[in-house]
């Protein structure tokens, strides 16, 4: 049986196109804080990190902090829903977990939705780059793809993102989820996924799309002969 060279050339575009490798992945329905894969930070003596109900429950900038590091570009995606009052969910990357302020704020780039229904991405501390808004009633799905350069922000699965912005800065290689730091503040996450993304091999990539767009030209040209 011979092998089309249609069919060749979608098998090596496939093989060619990197996938995402899934590193954490946590839907927190086992009753307690897997610390194989998050350090738990409980900064304020009224800081709370518990697992229930098929959430993480932070309370007053109770957060998890990853073990694991993350170099290179990165997918972090997951869904979170508001329990409490005047709440922010904060999701700090690039970092080294340090705190960079008197309300234990960590270092980094970070995505900030506000209970108010604002969501921003910025360098934490120091400048806001992107601002807009969002629905913050009921569960919220994000997705955040960082290449290293440039941050897009997905929320509730759309396919444009709702905000890009554009910075180099890093202090790490960790992720951190925070909320705000008064007992008031009560944010559940009901499941939360993070994975390396490969940087592509945009030549290969390229010339196996434009051998497929060649060829299906050819046929077509041959068809409108043979007609």
């Amino acid at each position: 049986m011979k092998i089309s060279s249609l069919t060749a050339l979608f098998a090596l575009l496939s093989a060619v196109v990197p996938t995402s490798a899934i590193e954490i992945t946590d839907n927190f329905d086992n009753g307690v804080i897997d610390t194989s894969l998050w350090g738990i930070s409980l900064p304020f003596g009224g800081s709370q990190v518990q697992e229930t109900g098929g959430n993480a429950v932070l309370t007053g900038r109770g957060g998890l902090n990853t073990l694991a590091s993350f170099a290179g570009p990165v997918e972090i995606a997951g869904s979170f829903s508001f329990a409490g009052a005047l709440d922010h969910f904060r999701i700090v990357f690039r970092s080294d977990l340090a705190f960079n302020s008197p309300t234990m704020e960590r270092s980094g780039m970070i995505v900030i939705f506000a209970q108010a229904g604002e969501v921003q991405i910025g360098e934490s501390e120091i400048s806001s780059l992107a601002i807009g808004t969002f629905n913050p009633a009921g569960n919220v799905d994000f997705r955040i793809l960082d290449d290293g350069t440039t941050v897009n922000l997905f929320v509730n699965d759309a396919v444009t993102p709702l905000l890009t912005a554009a910075s180099s800065h890093r202090t790490g290689d960790k992720i951190a989820f925070y909320n705000r730091e008064f007992p008031f503040n009560v944010l559940q996450i009901d499941h939360l996924q993070i994975s390396s993304v490969p940087e592509a091999g945009l030549g290969i990539v390229g010339a196996a799309t434009l051998a497929i767009l060649l060829l299906f030209g050819q046929r077509r040209l041959r068809n409108c002969h043979s007609a």
